[in-house]
């Protein structure tokens, strides 16, 4: 008895030990998400002499950089400096090569829109391709000798008092550091680690901001229909897509989060196209708001020209190929479906 009582507690403390900081795979930084922003993060700190490691929970590295987004939101250019500007000189760089254009001269897409032209007249290039953020990522992280770990999904995180010491990966792998940096878009790491946080609109009246909470219908006209179309299919029930709730009074907070929206590269260049197939699950049943829609508002162009409707608002990126987003109030945002998805 005594025997069997202590191979359970030898067996007992290695498996404790073997979760403790000492034994697991140790960095002065360990970054959750391989985001641009993780990437840029881990870079930086690999330039300053320090140990990084980045952890991905999907099979994908760079984010919305990397995943269609590819006209940046560049606002007042000026403005942008320090390691963005550096991607986007890398960018530069790229394109200033003519073996870049393999469907269109650079010359041609200049000559699309002199707004374009003139924003894209110094050393950065502010729209690009998907694969080319991809490409000039992995440089910048092989230059630091680093590398991305895809498949990392996080299960747990071990504190010592407030601190963060460890967290663990679905797959077993444990992880230590002196820093952690949540470079999710979703928050999971600072979530798991119990930082408070919020999910939802503020109302106005919480920080004193004017336009926080419910807006004005005059605010959001672009989001909203143009004609009246009855959300009720021929049983009186609601059609897929729309949600029975209250629009709120101006000012209020509610839990609604902002749409989440697909980002798609398509090409008008036949040679560079692959076909847009069926998917297995397809049901068009899903799609009866829109056939109400078009049959109520009539014609309407697929891409939506400048200052007017469409279905989807493209925007152009160098080789023939689009940044395309969303166009009006059926477009490519699923408005109102992941409201529940921040805590699901």
């Amino acid at each position: 008895m005594k025997r069997y009582c202590a191979f359970v507690l030898v067996t007992l403390w290695g498996l404790l030990s073997s979760l403790t900081p000492a034994q697991a795979k140790e960095y002065d930084i360990v970054i959750y998400g391989g985001t641009a922003g993780g990437i840029i993060s881990a870079v930086s700190a690999a330039r300053e002499g320090k140990s990084v490691v980045i952890l991905e929970p999907s099979q994908h590295v760079g984010g919305m950089v990397t995943g269609g987004l590819g006209r940046t939101d560049i606002g007042v250019w000026q403005s942008i400096g320090g390691m963005s500007a550096e991607f986007y000189r890398r960018v530069g760089k790229h394109y200033a090569d003519p073996s870049a254009w393999k469907f269109e001269s650079r010359e041609d897409f200049l000559s699309r829109s002199e707004r374009d032209r003139q924003r894209l007249g110094g050393a950065e290039w502010w729209f690009h391709e998907p694969s080319v953020a991809t490409k000039i990522f992995k440089e910048m992280l092989e230059e630091q000798g680093l590398a991305v770990r895809t498949g990392r999904r996080l299960q747990s995180v071990q504190k010592e008092g407030r601190r963060m010491v460890l967290i663990t990966c679905e797959n077993g792998e444990t992880y230590a550091g002196s820093v952690f940096i949540d470079a999710t878009y979703e928050g999971d790491l600072m979530a798991m680690a119990g930082v408070s946080y919020h999910v939802g609109r503020e109302s106005s009246n919480q920080y004193g901001e004017k336009f926080a909470g419910v807006l004005p219908w005059e605010y959001s006209t672009r989001k909203q229909w143009d004609v009246e179309v009855s959300p009720y299919d021929d049983d009186g029930k609601l059609l897929y897509g729309i949600q029975n709730v209250e629009r709120g009074e101006v000012g209020a907070g509610d839990h609604k989060v902002q749409a989440y929206n697909y980002r798609i590269c398509l090409t008008d260049a036949p040679e560079n196209r692959i076909p847009i197939t069926e998917p297995d699950n397809y049901d068009p049943s899903r799609y009866d708001l829109l056939a109400r829609y078009v049959a109520k508002r009539g014609h309407l162009p697929l891409f939506k020209p400048s200052g007017n409707w469409g279905y989807f608002k493209p925007g152009t990126v160098p080789n023939r190929k689009t940044d395309i987003n969303d166009g009006g109030p059926f477009s490519t945002d699923f408005i109102g479906m992941n409201w529940d998805f921040p805590d699901g």
